[in-house]
């Protein structure tokens, strides 16, 4: 059997470790955090998405801890509906779902030693048809393959291509999570709110949690206003809603 070493334990990783070993390859996830806790905000899981869950025999179970997405409205600033595009009409359901709760569902189905946790990789090398992965504690490891599964500044990536920085597009974003859900929001929908270089969506997932993201035009490392974020967001949605 085949063994393929996987940098990177977040969705990404332990998505594909499941998926490899459908296919009948031997994964083995490095995880740099010693403790797998609950991070990020929400994510919809469109159809090509719950297709792959699917495939894992985990869409059942993303149903049941996400939230069914029918519509997705994008709107002026002033609330006047632009678009309003139905999402339901998939052969598979588009899931509204905390990252948490993906990550749990696919990381639970990968055997616990083959999960390893707490390990920073630092480089690799190929020895003949053989890679090997060194990591910050001194460990070494072989395998047929390595995959790179370690985020949006990957070492893995830096090992091959260089050390370049991630393309920046020009705007800042903000997420959360509420409990609290508006007496105006439509059921199943992702609702986005869009002008004068900044925009405002929310999205329902399971467990009676609302999703929520802001988003403004900024340069490039500009760092966060000196009254601290959490003022600078009201601030800037108060600016973004209309004067009457």
């Amino acid at each position: 059997m085949k063994k393929v070493i996987i940098i990177g334990g977040g969705i990404g990783g332990a998505a594909t470790a499941l998926a490899l070993s459908h296919a009948g390859f031997e994964p083995v996830v490095y995880e740099r955090t010693k403790q797998l806790r609950e991070v990020g905000a929400g994510i919809a899981l469109w159809a090509n998405a719950t297709h792959i869950l699917k495939q894992l025999d985990l869409l059942e179970d993303g149903i049941r801890v996400g939230c069914l997405t029918t519509n997705y409205q994008f709107n002026s600033q002033r609330g006047k509906e632009l678009v309003n595009v139905p999402v339901d009409g998939f052969e598979l359901p588009v899931i509204g779902i905390h990252r948490a709760e993906l990550h749990q569902l696919l990381w639970r189905n990968v055997p616990g030693e083959k999960f390893i946790l707490g390990e920073t990789f630092e480089r690799f090398e190929r020895k003949g048809n053989q890679v090997h992965a060194y990591f910050a504690s001194g460990l070494s490891v072989e395998g047929d393959a390595l995959i790179g599964a370690d985020g949006l500044r990957s070492q893995v990536r830096v090992a091959i291509l260089g050390d370049e920085s991630p393309t920046y597009r020009n705007f800042k974003t903000w997420r959360g999570l509420t409990d609290y859900i508006p007496s105006t929001y439509r059921p199943g929908y992702i609702q986005e709110f869009l002008g004068c270089g900044q925009g405002f969506g929310f999205m329902m997932l399971g467990k009676g949690k609302m999703y929520w993201y802001a988003a403004a035009s900024a340069p490039e490392a500009q760092p966060d206003a000196a009254i601290g974020r959490k003022k600078e967001l009201e601030i800037s949605i108060l600016n973004f809603i209309p004067k009457k």
